[in-house]
């Protein structure tokens, strides 16, 4: 939706209407005046980059993820920012029939990623501290949309870390197939942004 001229509390209220709101991001700051609102912030000559420039749903390490999430742009860079999408339900669709019946019943184990690299730094104890405040969770690779009906990839490269069931040398080339076969550009579609867009996905 372009242009759309929203406050923090009316973005907040629209969100609503898809649902109950998913708790702060562990990571990221929030809105002054309402705190349900997540601020996304990247300023290149400061250091601070984006640290979402890998394929992701968001927040899978939370036993319930967002099930929608809604992006407002305020302030853009003066080259770049687009962004990205890639439709996981096309890309299952795409897959041949035994690749399908060998993950449908399969789980995976999501964490904070590379969100990890946040608190590195800052010693084993803050990465220990940060593993408890994020949390891990176990979703199944295949999951199925309750509004469609249509089962999707519920795996990515920024939280999945690991195939239940699976070593680590296994589960690390099935993800990496997975991981491809998601970025293909054929699944995939890019909004250039202008100031006061609203974008809302199915996450």
């Amino acid at each position: 939706l372009p242009k759309q001229q929203l406050s923090s509390a009316a973005l907040l209220e629209l969100a609503c209407h898809l649902g109950p709101p998913a708790p702060p991001h562990p990571l990221y700051g929030v809105d002054a005046k309402n705190k349900g609102v997540t601020v996304l912030e990247s300023y290149g000559d400061t250091g601070k980059l984006p640290d979402t420039a890998e394929w992701h749903a968001d927040m899978t390490f939370l036993s319930e993820p967002p099930v929608f999430t809604v992006l407002h742009a305020q302030i853009l860079p003066s080259v770049g920012g687009d962004t990205l999408w890639a439709s996981a339900t096309a890309a299952y669709d795409a897959l041949p029939s035994h690749l399908k019946n060998m993950l449908d019943g399969l789980r995976a184990v999501h964490d904070f990623g590379s969100f990890r690299n946040s608190f590195a730094n800052e010693g084993h104890e803050a990465v220990t501290f940060a593993a408890q405040k994020f949390g891990q969770a176990v979703h199944p690779v295949v999951r199925v949309n309750d509004c469609t009906g249509k089962k999707a990839l519920y795996v990515n490269e920024g939280f999945t870390n690991q195939i239940v069931g699976m070593d680590r040398n296994a589960s690390n080339q099935l993800l990496s197939f997975l991981y491809t076969h998601l970025a293909k550009p054929e699944f995939s579609v890019r909004h250039h942004w202008c100031v006061g867009d609203l974008v809302l996905w199915d996450n």
